[in-house]
């Protein structure tokens, strides 16, 4: 339960970004937003994870010295397709390889959908749902998920064939992002049907203008509706981790409408917390990969000023990490950001 509610983070990372990659470039009916720039797209992630992982190299080289810990050292060495490719540099980074893939997935998708000269409609989306929602249940019924440490996907087919697939770097590279793929079409398919809704939902305010369809669309309603269905999927949904995938994309999506709404109400109402919002917006993909350093270290601190608190995992613990952690990652990276040619490669 608690599992859930601190580790919506990456769900809510990929719910967030296929919202807005969608909403630019999603096909409406009225014909084919401008043609996404795939390559400005991949490049603007692939600049950031290739410094990062760098830096994340050197700083756990660093303190795995510092420590003796020759083991670990040895391990981050010793898998580079992971550490070059697949965000094995540090826990987090494997966010935007996968980010990577689902965007040139949905590139795909959207390029078939303008071969087949078809809208994204509300079935053409349920399906697209549908299939995600049944490839990963067989991924995940044959233990062939992606496995976050390792970073190999189709163990079992891999087990099955006798392949290492630390050998077989081509074949892991593939394996590892089919499945990832796979992971992002629900995503995919739940934003398809955001913009779908928000697009049927303008077109009868403008036909008619009545207090229905008013009410409909008024966002505190959206805001009740979207807390009720984080708290009812966080901790009512007591699904076993082979269907966790159902959950993590309800939970997400919940968010994202709360996100929302409340930029229509009580940031909309307010200037100055408007302006935070959006600051923290422009943070928020430097705060994610900066945020693990900043742990490690604020971890160090706490340790020496009060060390009875990291006696053991606690809520009280959680809460005060992660609040000191996230404090001083947004203060960096709104440092970072002053610097126009530093916040071009880091955020």
């Amino acid at each position: 339960m608690l599992r859930s509610f601190f580790s919506f983070h990456v769900s809510f990372f990929l719910a967030i970004s296929f919202y807005f990659l969608v909403r630019k470039f999603a096909y409406t009916g009225k014909g084919l937003a401008p043609q996404m720039n795939l390559k400005t797209r991949i490049q603007r992630l692939v600049v950031p994870y290739a410094i990062w992982s760098a830096i994340y190299l050197a700083f756990r080289t660093a303190f795995f010295l510092m420590e003796g810990n020759n083991k670990r050292l040895l391990k981050l060495y010793g898998d580079l397709t992971s550490s070059i490719f697949l965000g094995g540099a540090s826990y987090h980074l494997y966010f935007l390889p996968m980010l990577m893939i689902g965007t040139l997935t949905f590139y795909v998708l959207n390029k078939t959908m303008k071969v087949w000269r078809k809208p994204w409609n509300i079935l053409s989306i349920l399906g697209l749902l549908a299939a995600g929602a049944l490839a990963n249940l067989i991924i995940l019924l044959t233990n062939n998920q992606f496995n976050l440490g390792p970073n190999i996907a189709f163990q079992s087919f891999f087990n099955w064939l006798n392949i290492d697939p630390h050998v077989n770097i081509s074949l892991r590279l593939i394996t590892v992002s089919l499945v990832w793929a796979s992971m992002c079409i629900p995503y995919i398919a739940i934003a398809l049907l955001f913009n779908h809704l928000q697009i049927c939902s303008t077109q009868i305010d403008r036909k008619n203008k009545i207090s229905n369809s008013e009410s409909l669309r008024n966002p505190y309603f959206f805001i009740t509706i979207s807390t009720a269905i984080f708290l009812v999927a966080t901790f009512f949904m007591d699904f076993s981790d082979p269907y966790r995938f159902i959950q993590k994309p309800i939970i997400a999506f919940s968010l994202v409408g709360l996100a929302l709404s409340l930029s229509y109400t009580f940031f909309a109402n307010s200037s100055n917390l408007r302006l935070v919002i959006e600051h923290l917006g422009k943070c928020s993909f430097g705060i994610y990969l900066i945020h693990p350093i900043v742990i490690r270290l604020t971890r160090l601190g706490l340790e020496f000023i009060y060390p009875k608190l990291l006696n053991g995992v606690s809520i009280p613990s959680v809460i005060v990490i992660s609040l000191i952690s996230f404090l001083i990652s947004w203060f960096l990276i709104s440092r970072i950001a002053c610097n126009n040619y530093a916040s071009r490669y880091l955020m």
